[in-house]
């Protein structure tokens, strides 16, 4: 069985230490190797060639767990962070293999990101309890705001027209070929919020097509 990380922390009480993570996804934690993993645009140039395909969850090196499910029909989902090569990785884990296995029909996605800010605006897994995910966030000084609704749905989906801020960051990253000087015009603070809003929507576009 595995060992727990020293600073192991949970948000979900029933699943308080690496064995009870084993015990729930640890079928596909051993089939990982069969999974596609990704990370964002931008942070491809932060792994060596062929880093990223042959990186694996270890169990034991899970310092915060946000959420965990396994389903009765074999879904699994797992969202954490992870101590990889001294730095902490965020991991999302989303697989699935009916009752064929892995191995005959199966599959799944390992989604991974340094930053705190873009991988919770990017990732879909629906949260065990999304409240207490932003306050461990908080409380290990990510300083991560909630996701809007305009940064992650089509425009058809939106129920309350966005603010100029928003609307503006938008236009931006829609036309950024064009717009591209954006960073020589406005406050730096402005420019600042802008590419970070860009580097998100790429991220999810590339999320999407992934997926």
């Amino acid at each position: 069985m595995p060992t727990t990380h020293l600073d192991f922390h949970t948000l979900v009480p029933e699943v308080a230490d690496a064995e009870a993570m084993n015990t729930t996804v640890g079928r596909a934690i051993c089939h990982q190797y069969l999974f596609d993993r990704r990370t964002s645009p931008r942070e491809v140039s932060l792994w060596a060639p062929g880093e990223l395909q042959e990186f694996n969850i270890s169990l034991q090196c899970v310092d915060r767990l946000y959420h965990i499910y396994k389903s009765e029909d074999h879904i699994f989902e797992l969202v954490t962070r992870v101590e990889y090569k001294d730095r902490y990785l965020f991991v999302e884990l989303s697989c699935s293999c009916y009752f064929e296995g892995f191995e005959c029909q199966g599959g799944g996605q390992i989604y991974v990101s340094y930053s705190a800010s873009l991988f919770t605006k990017v990732i879909t897994t629906k949260l065990w309890n999304e409240e207490l995910f932003y306050q461990s966030l908080a409380q290990d000084g990510y300083l991560v705001e909630g996701r809007s609704v305009f940064e992650r749905c089509p425009p058809a989906r939106w129920h309350t027209p966005p603010s100029l801020m928003a609307l503006s960051h938008l236009t931006v990253s829609n036309n950024k070929d064009n717009l591209g000087h954006y960073r020589e015009l406005l406050p730096t603070a402005v420019a600042q919020s802008v590419d970070e809003f860009v580097q998100v929507q790429e991220a999810v576009k590339d999320y999407d097509e992934w997926e």
